[in-house]
């Protein structure tokens, strides 16, 4: 299998993945599995990976992904931004409790 090991897939930066149109999508993963997975399958992934990492960076791009044409990809990106916002809020709750006398 290491023959076809593709090293440009190692470690992948998901908001890249994430601003991925179709034709790139078909571009970057040429030769690849992932392209009998599909755009909206790899994608529906990269939200739902986003919203567990939490991280707010992605916001912004998950917000753009609210509005793909594609429904599988909008719904995710939407439950990755509440789920990070929810994170935060967590976190934030967390530490004013913490400050407390």
């Amino acid at each position: 299998m290491l023959q076809h090991q593709r090293s440009d897939l190692n470690g992948p930066d998901l908001l890249e993945l994430l601003r991925l149109d179709e034709n790139g999508f078909k571009k970057r993963f040429k030769n690849s599995p992932l392209l009998r997975t599909k755009r909206k399958g790899v994608l529906r992934n990269v939200c739902v990976a986003l919203g567990n990492v939490g991280d707010e960076k992605a916001l912004a791009d998950l917000d753009r992904a609210r509005s793909d044409p594609e429904p599988l990809i909008a719904e995710h990106a939407t439950w990755a931004i509440k789920r990070i916002r929810e994170r935060t809020r967590e976190q934030t709750n967390a530490i004013s409790l913490r400050q407390e006398p």
